[in-house]
């Protein structure tokens, strides 16, 4: 044995020593019953061994895990699955970067600017009006959106800064997607068969029965099942023409799109539904499709018809399908009818309550900062564990004592006031604004699929904040990791053009793009 190779063979024995040290260690935790311990160590080591496998592209279990904001009961960690990963990578960087393992610089823009000036004024929220947990005996307690932000400017700060290949990006699509579909399969696997939800539960925190909304609404709708839908949906407009879909002799993606309409309508939420819709029209018209948006419309409008009319005469759809289709003329169940208006009409009171009163909004310049009292929360609590159904009045008011008013601006509002509402529009505008130049820059190159995927969400978030369904307690964070993914994306491709010898073509086309509102297209004919 040379010396000079000593360090190949003193790796392997070091690592089969170790191997041989955890069996032991794992077998002994199994026979004592410490599943607890024993999965900590295992998590522990399957966290070290996936960092040092990815090394730079430790990015990427971000991507991976940001929808699972649930925990793994077994572990008895006091921290979801994100929030554990968004640490263990921030935590990998800082050693990468350390020892010059990883080198990347970037620029601070406008995007940085706004999400420090949000942050910043969040802070000074939290600070005049502190919070704590009911654990420690706080007065006022509901602290953990302000944790929630927090991690999500660490993941921004990750995947601004990550490098990025190719690869990677091409398949970016897929990583997001992998939560959301696997929450969407527990949830049609627990619907069918109740008997699995504690045993899945144990798993995954997020793969039990929701509480609630799913289980105190007559029509049975299932909120897992249209995360999971929605994103399918999305995933096959960013890389088919959304006609296609609708094309029996397309078989896999025909089949593919029918079982995600299928979930988006068996999940029973109209705003999913208008969601989608919303995908093929933004879809069509990124790939040049102008008259498939007036096709997919009649085709639509025509299924709609169809099932409108055969409803209870030749058929009967599950009543969560007919509350989604409530907002079309139709043959509907009393019932599911009844459910669509009673919701609208609780979601206009709770407005109307909001903003006549100061008891749920009571600085609506500066806001009320997250969280609320003790005594509120056992009002809440004690809502939760009976009240007068999902439509009562206790469901109405531990709502707007939470400020879950399903309003993104009375929501905003609430808990950071006008300020705050002027700081998080101009964001989410500037980042609609940006993706909307990205994805016009990339088409024609094997990055507009994940751009697209990514950037229609985007897009419509500010219209889906203001007009369909927003929270921004939960909205926040999620555009923070969004703005994380689009500043990588935009990295990503400009460093690839730049690697085929064209260091400005990209940013040269993302500044030269029109905005959203430009009415006018260059004339260029994209097969």
């Amino acid at each position: 044995m040379k010396l000079e190779r000593l360090h190949e063979y003193i790796i392997p024995a070091v690592a089969t020593l170790a191997g041989m040290v955890l069996a032991v260690k794992v077998g002994s935790l199994t026979g004592a019953g410490s599943l607890g311990a024993m999965s900590n160590i295992l998590l522990g080591v399957a966290s070290i061994a996936l960092v040092v496998w990815l090394r730079a592209k430790t990015w990427i279990l971000i991507a991976l895990t940001w929808d699972l904001s649930g925990s793994v009961p077994l572990t008895n960690l006091p921290l979801g699955v994100r929030d554990f990963v968004v640490l263990v990578v921030l935590g990998s960087y800082v050693i990468f970067y350390a020892v010059k393992l990883i080198r990347v610089s970037t620029r601070l823009d406008m995007v940085d600017f706004l999400i420090g000036l949000m942050l910043l004024y969040l802070l000074t929220v939290y600070i005049r009006n502190p919070v704590g947990t009911a654990a420690l005996g706080s007065e006022k307690v509901g602290g953990r959106p302000y944790f929630d932000a927090g991690i999500a400017f660490l993941a921004f700060a990750v995947l601004s800064r990550a490098p990025v290949d190719s690869q990677s990006l091409r398949r970016m699509p897929f990583y997001l997607l992998i939560a959301t579909a696997l929450t969407s399969l527990a949830s049609l696997g627990i619907s069918l068969f109740p008997a699995f939800g504690a045993p899945l539960g144990s798993i995954y925190s997020g793969f039990a029965p929701a509480e609630g909304v799913v289980q105190a609404d007559v029509t049975e709708r299932q909120q897992g099942l249209s995360w999971g839908s929605n994103n399918g949906m999305r995933l096959l407009c960013s890389y088919f023409p959304p006609i296609t879909l609708l094309i029996p002799l397309y078989f896999w993606r025909f089949s593919a799109a029918s079982a995600c309409m299928a979930g988006v309508l068996l999940s029973g939420f109209r705003s999913s539904l208008v969601t989608v819709v919303l995908y093929s029209v933004l879809s069509s018209f990124f790939q040049r499709r102008i008259k498939d948006i007036v096709i997919i419309g009649i085709i639509g409008a025509a299924m709609i018809t169809l099932l409108g009319l055969g409803n209870r005469r030749i058929f009967t759809l599950p009543l969560a399908v007919q509350r989604a289709l409530t907002m079309f003329p139709g043959n509907w169940d009393p019932i599911a009818e009844a459910n669509a208006k009673d919701s609208t009409q609780w979601r206009l009171e709770m407005w109307r309550i909001v903003l006549n009163e100061d008891r749920y909004i009571q600085n609506r310049v500066f806001g009320d900062g997250y969280g609320f009292t003790r005594s509120e929360l056992a009002t809440m609590i004690s809502e939760q564990l009976g009240g007068q159904g999902f439509y009562g009045g206790a469901r109405q008011e531990s709502f707007m004592i939470s400020g879950m008013f399903h309003s993104g601006p009375l929501s905003t509002i609430r808990y950071v006031g006008y300020i705050g509402l002027f700081i998080y529009t101009s964001l989410i505008v500037l980042m609609a604004t940006r993706a909307w130049k990205l994805v016009r820059a990339v088409e024609g190159t094997p990055y507009f699929p994940a751009v697209l995927f990514v950037g229609m969400s985007i897009i419509i978030s500010p219209f889906v904040f203001y007009f369909i369904a927003g929270a921004f307690q939960y909205n926040l964070p999620d555009t923070i990791f969004a703005a994380g993914l689009l500043k990588l994306l935009e990295r990503g491709v400009n460093a690839d053009s730049a690697h085929r010898g064209k260091p400005n073509h990209i940013s040269a086309r993302i500044q030269d793009s029109p905005s959203p509102l430009a009415l006018t297209r260059p004339r260029v004919r994209v097969q």
